[in-house]
Order: structure tokens, then sequence, then C-alpha cells
């Protein structure tokens, strides 16, 4: 049976300029993408997906680079979007809300919960159906995923 491993996307670096579908990944993301990339578990790997946010992709690109494995974007696995800056004690209190009412924008330039969820499950439905064979085939193979509502 295939597995589907997902993994969080590296540490990034805030900045108010700009927004977080757009930060650069801090020094800590950077040294997170080296060590993830350098696990004897990608010889098992498949395919790694990512979204196209560059905090997601660096995964995809590092792994690629190092073992071969095939990287495919799919931004439709963008995280959430939230372009709007909000100081730390905003952010959590949009953060609360957006799970708490998944219908209703939690700020201004947000995605609702609720839209993001559907994008996400629409993705992930084209993505396992890129792999129907996997399952009948016999063979163990998995599929690491980067992108919004990923396990740490």
């Amino acid at each position: 049976m295939p597995l589907l491993y997902l993994i969080r996307h590296p540490r990034t670096q805030p900045d108010p300029a700009r927004p977080a579908s757009r930060w650069d990944l801090s020094a800590e993301g950077r040294a997170q993408v080296r060590a993830l990339a350098a696990l004897p578990l990608w010889a098992a790997i498949g395919a790694v997906i990512t979204s196209a946010q560059p905090k997601a992709a660096a995964v995809g690109e590092a792994v690629r680079a190092a073992h071969g494995v095939p990287w495919q974007v799919v931004a439709a696995l963008d995280e959430a979007r939230r372009d709007s800056w909000l100081s730390a004690g905003e952010f959590d209190q949009a953060q609360r809300a957006f799970f708490a009412r998944p219908e209703v924008p939690p700020a201004p330039g947000w995605e609702t919960a609720q839209a993001a969820g559907e994008r996400f499950a629409a993705a992930m439905g084209d993505v396992l159906a890129r792999y129907p064979n996997g399952a009948r085939s016999g063979l163990r193979r998995s599929w690491p995923l980067t992108g919004p509502a990923c396990a740490r």
C-alpha cells in the first residue's frame, strides 16, 4: 500500500513587507532543509510534491538535487492565503478565528479555512489520482508532501 508522508515546511523569516506566501527561509529553516534532505528515507520515495511557495519548494528542490527524486509543484497545495501583516497578538487571534469560524475570513487579506480546506482536499484528490497503480502494484512507495495543513 502506498504511503503518504506529510512534512511541515521549514522555518521562515517573516517579512512584514511581503505576503507570508513569499517569505524566504530563515537560517534555521535552511538547516532544517539540509537535515531533511540528508535522511536515508528518500531511497524509498516515489515523488516529492510541494506547493509553489518558496518555503515548501525549497524541500522539493533539495531532495531532487540530493537524491534525484522527481519533484512536482501543485500550486493548489499552498497554505491558506494570509497576505496581511498582523502583530503576534493579532495573528494568534486570527488563527483561533480561522478554525472557530471556518466560513469567515479571520482578517483582511486572509482566505477562509473553508476555502483553503476545499482547495487542499481537491488538490490532494488530484495528487492521489496521479498514482493509481501505486496501491495495485504491490510496491511500497511514498510521496512526501510539503505545504499547508501538514503534520510536524
